[in-house]
């Protein structure tokens, strides 16, 4: 284990071997963090949480912009504030802020091997299932449900009490609370060719179906006159 420069632990902490506490982080009462967790620099940890092991909380955010045909790496001068009954799965990774923090409200339950991108603000008593991917400045309400392998893209906005089926792929706000999906359901192997046949045509037969439309259109008007 080891413990860099000023670094708060509260009272009733519980840390395994192999983990790793960065300089200026701080563990609330009654936490328990298991083995070979890294928790980076100025990482804020509630109180009452249960971090599993294998997550890494803090760490640098996928920054990157274009400079002449090349990537130039953004510094991530946030943080990661998490509040307190704060469930973290095994392998999961809460990056922190580019410039505003990640905050991860009281009560939230995170599964297992999900990812949460930097400046990512998560509602209090949220929970989300294994393998979902929150992109950076994605704000995402309170008591909401993500199902497993749901994913977002950046700067979306979901509103409080939303429950997301998995498998689905978020890209735009959703404003109202309410059950919400993008994925089709299983279904026999021979169905789903004869259906992924078809929905390639679908451009080429809504172009189709307009033309009759506006040929129909004319020959109404060409009867009235």
């Amino acid at each position: 284990m080891v413990i860099e420069e000023n670094v708060e632990i509260g009272e009733h902490v519980a840390i395994a071997p192999g983990c790793w506490l960065g300089a200026g982080s701080r563990i609330g009462d009654h936490t328990r963090v298991h083995a070979n967790v890294s928790i980076y620099p100025e990482t804020s940890i509630g109180e009452n949480c249960l971090i599993h092991a294998g997550a890494v909380i803090g760490s640098e955010g996928f920054g990157h912009a274009r400079d002449d045909g090349q990537w130039i790496r953004l510094p991530q001068t946030g943080k990661v504030v998490i509040g307190d009954h704060v469930r973290i799965g095994a392998n999961t990774t809460v990056d922190r802020g580019s410039l505003e923090d990640t905050v991860i409200g009281d009560g939230v339950k995170l599964d297992n091997g999900i990812q949460i991108g930097h400046n990512v603000q998560i509602g209090r008593d949220t929970a989300m299932a294994a393998h979902s991917a929150i992109g950076g400045s994605t704000r995402i309400g309170e008591r909401c449900a993500l199902g497993g392998l749901v994913g977002s893209g950046a700067h979306v906005n979901i509103a409080d009490d939303v429950f997301i089926t998995a498998m689905s792929g978020v890209n735009s706000d959703i404003k109202q609370p309410g059950a919400y999906s993008s994925t089709l359901q299983v279904m026999p192997a021979a169905d789903w060719n004869r259906n992924f046949a078809r929905f390639r045509q679908l451009d080429k037969l809504a172009r189709q179906v307009r033309s009759i439309a506006s040929k129909l259109k004319l020959s109404k008007g060409s009867n009235h006159d």
